[in-house]
């Protein structure tokens, strides 16, 4: 049987998605039969189980990304700037595993800067998923640079340490600061650019009463290459997929339809989600041995790919409450899903009345 999705332009030998497609499927035939269990011992709410895939795709944007990387000959630490701008999602830290690879030495005795224009202007937007891998290889460029300027000391004094390494380079008066530009090509097919693809199991109960639903059970394998940090890649994933959960259930964005003025203003009457929202079982698993041969350092970008994996949240809850309306009612209609789905567009949804609340 062939995996649910394919791949194209990677490396002969690379992983396959099929060992979590097959588990994903037993988890599925497991909890379905769990869910005919619960539907039949409980009216008002409901559990139901989905899976989704995603294929996300990646594109090298705009005019691309410099770096400067600049050693402190008295000590030896290590200044990067940058054009990436850090926002919660591990550019700093990616930036300074880079250096710290090239160069071989601790990255603790690096300190990545915040985005300075005049050191690194005409950079790309950070967004699209694409700016720590961006900065990154930005970073290692210019520190390339550095490590074959300082060659020349090195073959010299082969056996000294990094501290003293760079003491003798500053002696012989080199250059130690060095900027790099990774320009993205423009126009045609750039081999820049490529998917990203994730899949999800996904098992929701809802609340028929209240529209209220809980997210009981995610499974999520992603393909993000050579990870370049998994700690980082699987919280960005955590993330994206909890940010689609808002899309699709919660941030209901309303306006006064006489001035246009936004009415839904505050945490009163706008719901991103919370602490609550959080998949109480929540498994991510990145897929191994898969190499992009056409990414930075052979990875993918983990940003905004788990986003479309939320739908299945939404898909479950409207499953769960079709089965609450054949319950009901012996209704076998489709229910129209309008995201965001709140809880009180799932209530509405289910049509209850008089005849099925009474004692």
């Amino acid at each position: 049987m062939r995996p649910i999705f394919q791949r194209r332009k990677l490396e002969a030998g690379s992983g396959s998605s099929g060992d979590f497609l097959e588990d994903a499927g037993v988890i599925h035939e497991r909890a379905a039969s769990e869910r005919e269990r619960f539907w039949g011992e409980n009216k008002w709410k409901k559990r139901a189980i989905t899976m989704t895939t995603c294929k996300h795709h990646v594109i090298y944007f705009g005019p691309g990304l410099g770096a400067t990387v600049t050693i402190y000959g008295r000590d030896g630490s290590v200044a990067v700037t940058q054009g990436g701008v850090e926002m919660g999602q591990g550019l700093y830290t990616k930036v300074a595993q880079g250096v710290a690879y090239v160069l071989g030495i601790p990255w603790e005795i690096i300190k990545v800067k915040p985005m300075q224009g005049i050191s690194s202007p005409n950079s790309m937007i950070s967004g699209a998923s694409i700016a720590s891998e961006s900065a990154m290889q930005a970073a290692i460029g210019a520190a390339q640079i550095l490590k074959e300027r300082m060659q020349p000391i090195r073959e010299k004094f082969p056996d000294v340490e990094w501290k003293e390494l760079c003491q003798k380079s500053e002696a012989n008066k080199l250059d130690l600061a060095a900027r790099f530009f990774n320009r993205h090509e423009l126009g045609g097919d750039p081999v820049a650019n490529y998917h990203t693809y994730c899949a999800g199991v996904i098992e929701t109960e809802v609340d028929i009463l209240t529209g209220e639903s809980q997210i009981r059970r995610v499974d999520i394998m992603a393909d993000y290459g050579e990870s370049l940090n998994p700690v980082i890649d699987i919280g960005q994933t955590e993330g994206a997929f909890i940010m689609g959960v808002g899309c699709f259930l919660t941030e209901d964005t309303k306006f006064d339809k006489e001035t246009g003025r936004i009415l839904s203003d505050g945490s009163w009457n706008y719901k991103p989600p919370t602490t609550k929202d959080i998949p109480i079982d929540w498994r991510i698993h990145l897929l191994p041995d898969t190499p992009n041969p056409f990414g930075v350092r052979s990875s993918k970008a983990s940003g905004e790919p788990a986003i479309g994996l939320a739908t299945g949240v939404l898909l479950a809850n409207k499953q769960a409450l079709e089965a609450a309306r054949k319950d009901l009612f012996g209704a076998k209609d489709f229910i129209a899903v309008d995201a965001p789905f709140t809880p009180e567009k799932a209530q509405q949804s289910v049509g209850l009345d008089e005849s099925v609340l009474a004692v």
